[in-house]
């Protein structure tokens, strides 16, 4: 799954989704990172995004 952030909100960005991987207890690469001018585009691994429940993948999409 692929999200497009402002690069400036990438601590948040990391913030949230340390806080799921926490909360499944994930270990393998998780996501990409790729700047292009102020947008962060990342790239999350498939088998993450399918072990998230609804609030968790709400969250990364609240942050822009």
């Amino acid at each position: 799954m692929e999200f497009k952030i402002d690069a400036l909100k990438r601590l948040e960005f990391d913030s949230a989704l340390c806080d799921i991987v926490n909360q499944i207890n994930a270990s393998d690469q998780l996501a990409r990172y790729d700047y292009d001018d102020q947008v962060l585009k990342v790239t999350i691994n498939d088998n993450l995004v399918r072990k998230m429940n609804p609030d968790q993948l709400s969250l990364l999409l609240k942050v822009k």
